[in-house]
């Protein structure tokens, strides 16, 4: 209800006390030649002295308004093959439509969304993305909608591929969770390869491990055998018993690597005469066989976590092997090593930086703190920085003009700050600038990580420690290390490469898993190697078995072309890249692995789905049964409208209002006044 404060109200009477006193004494007492017109100037005197005292008083008054707030109802559908797999296209959609225009809009607030290889606000169902992440469904419902209150339903066959187990993710949510299953929720008798980890590199000549994980479905003891085939010839053979006490198995054996090359094998189990879906029974996969690897030395004076994180993430590329080694150095072993980084160097150092120099070895120099700016300088010639003994606490902000190669924005501008020394920086024969320095929330033109080339060597510099908080914020808000470690890749793949920059120059994996995004990156630079983004890039690409060919333009994402192939049939390709402008063109090859992952599973994963909506104390339903999940979702008591009130303090009379009242009664005595002859 709206109401006014006693002590304004006070005023305003005592104001148009005051105002109809000081009228009456003007025009009624102390006039001593009263006429017809006093009355009138009587009243606009009132008004004017009452309407200048509300001005000074600023009269308010608190208006209280309500509205009614709905819970949010996060409506999630698969939008991958397996849908159309299992032949359940229609039946998603008419449940779908059934939700969304059901009463159930009268209680809730619906979010829409569609999920597969990642999860994205609702445009269309398509049914044909090639994998199943459902573990981000929850993992951005619980970005989204952090502490408030909301009901997530899903609509899907259950069956998950990639991503984390997003049972362990439901648990996180503290929120009940709602399914509407999609597909045959009865049991067979089946056998299936689950997921196989495997390096995607091995060196010649090596053994390299492979891990299978399988399961069994089903009420009977079966005895099966676990075969790996390398182009339809069994290179690895073993027995397996299953069981309903025994339902799961992990093969553990090392293969031989023994050809250059990718290199394709097949895992499966023999089927059993009472299996309906035999289609699981197997999968592909493949390892990319190279006959050397990059070494690289991280020369360190002092301990710092710093250390720890860089070998990890090199070593996460199986081409990497690092060595930590603690200065002082033997200069002699600097030459077996491909690239070499030194951490925060000292005087310790000057043998190490001789011998760089002398093998003309591509080099990465990390400084902080604990730097000694003053041997650095002298000791090198690609920066200079005054040697301050203060430090900043630097944020990254990624240079949107860099160029050298293609580095992806992985949320720079959250990364937690870096150590870094305060002085000025001159930049020599590094002079592209990757990141900027943020300083207390100020962009600065100083740089935090540079690199450049001169004579056919490379250098690189990062003016900050404490990088391996970077890698930690990373793996909090994606639950993986592979984008910072990404990062890093591209870091040593520039400075420990001995090739001559191309003004064409196009990132692409050897194979890819069929299902999965086919994308190939490339950048086009003029003759001053300025990324020309007025240029235009073609892919022409054949299938090397079929001789089919394929050509597409690439499109401008940032700096960068990019051009995304779909639709490939298994098989290996090459291919050509080539620009109309000017005869610049670039030739490559890559196999799609047949792997279709979406195609492994006959029936929804309903015993999953079951256990998880129990265990959050929400419900599943099979498709078909919508109205008893709207009537479940409609009587539950956890999501009820609220409704909110919020209280605004508003003046009573708008100045402006105020200021025009004044002044027309006022000029409307002035011109009484002078109409009449009375001025």
């Amino acid at each position: 209800s709206d109401f006014m404060a006693k002590n304004t109200v006070i005023l305003i009477i005592l104001s148009g006390i005051i105002a109809l006193g000081i009228a009456a004494y003007q025009y009624f007492y102390k006039t001593k030649n009263r006429n017809k017109y006093n009355y009138i100037f009587f009243l606009l005197r009132f008004v004017t002295i009452f309407a200048v005292l509300l001005l000074i008083i600023n009269p308010t008054f608190k208006n209280r308004s309500y509205t009614i707030v709905k819970p949010v109802l996060a409506l999630a559908v698969d939008n991958s093959s397996s849908i159309a797999n299992l032949d359940f296209t229609e039946r998603v959609k008419n449940s779908f439509n059934v939700l969304q225009n059901s009463r159930l809009s009268d209680r809730f607030d619906i979010d829409l969304y569609t999920f597969g290889e990642r999860t994205s606000a609702l445009e269309s169902l398509t049914f044909d993305q090639g994998q199943s992440n459902i573990a981000q469904v929850f993992q951005t419902f619980n970005d989204v909608y952090k502490s408030s209150t909301y009901a997530p339903l899903l609509i899907t066959d259950g069956n998950a591929n990639i991503g984390a187990d997003y049972a362990y993710i439901a648990d996180e949510l503290n929120s009940p969770i709602y399914f509407l299953a999609a597909g045959d929720t009865n049991t067979y008798d089946d056998l299936s390869i689950d997921r196989i980890n495997v390096n995607r590199y091995a060196y010649l000549k090596n053994e390299f491990p492979v891990e299978v994980l399988s399961s069994y479905e089903g009420s009977q003891t079966v005895e099966t055998q676990f075969l790996i085939k390398l182009s339809g010839r069994i290179v690895h053979r073993e027995k397996v018993n299953f069981s309903p006490q025994n339902r799961s198995h992990i093969f553990k054996t090392f293969l031989p690597a023994s050809a250059i090359g990718v290199q394709q094998y097949t895992a499966e189990l023999s089927t059993i005469n009472t299996e309906k879906n035999t289609v699981n029974n197997a999968k592909n996969f493949a390892v990319d066989v190279i006959d050397q690897n990059t070494k690289i030395l991280i020369a360190y004076s002092v301990l710092h976590p710093d250390l720890g994180a860089l070998k990890k993430s090199i070593e996460s590329n199986q081409l990497r092997k690092v060595d930590l080694i603690k200065t002082p150095i033997d200069a002699s072993v600097i030459n077996d090593y491909d690239f070499v980084i030194l951490y925060q160097p000292d005087s310790a150092f000057k043998n190490v930086f001789a011998e760089i120099q002398k093998l003309e070895k591509n080099s990465f120099i990390i400084t902080g703190p604990e730097t000694d700016l003053t041997f650095v300088n002298e000791n090198q010639n690609s920066f200079s920085q005054n040697a301050i003994k203060e430090s900043d606490e630097a944020q990254p902000l990624l240079n949107s003009n860099f160029s050298a190669f293609l580095l992806d924005d992985i949320g720079f501008s959250d990364f937690p700050p870096l150590n870094a020394n305060f002085g000025d920086i001159s930049l020599k024969s590094i002079n592209e600038v990757a990141l900027y320095q943020n300083i207390n929330g100020v962009n600065t033109s100083k740089p935090l990580l540079a690199l450049g080339e001169e004579n056919g060597v490379r250098h690189i510099a990062l003016f900050g420690s404490g990088i391996w908080k970077w890698r930690a914020k990373k793996y909090i808000d994606t639950k993986s290390f592979e984008g910072f470690d990404n990062f890093i890749d591209k870091l040593i793949q520039y400075g420990a490469s001995k090739e001559k920059r191309s003004r064409l120059q196009i990132n692409y994996e050897s194979f890819y898993y069929g299902g999965s995004q086919i994308t190939l990156q490339a950048q086009l630079f003029d003759r001053n190697y300025v990324f020309d983004n007025r240029g235009s890039l073609n892919i022409k690409i054949e299938n090397t078995q079929s001789k089919q060919t394929y050509e597409a333009p690439f499109l401008i994402k940032g700096n960068r072309f990019e051009v995304n192939l779909r639709n490939l049939d298994p098989g290996t390709y090459q291919f050509t890249v080539y620009t109309n402008d000017e005869p610049l063109n670039k030739s490559g090859s890559f196999t799609i692995i047949d792997y279709n992952i979406e195609n492994q599973n006959f029936n929804a994963d309903w015993k999953k789905i079951e256990r998880i909506a129990q265990e959050t104390e929400g419900s599943s339903f099979t498709i078909g049964n919508e109205s008893e999940l709207i009537a479940t979702l409609m009587n539950d008591d956890r999501y009820i409208p609220i409704q909110k009130s919020s209280e605004k303090t508003v003046p009573l009379i708008d100045f402006r209002i105020l200021l025009f009242i004044i002044a027309a009664s006022l000029a409307a005595e002035w011109f009484i006044r002078k109409y009449n002859g009375l001025i």
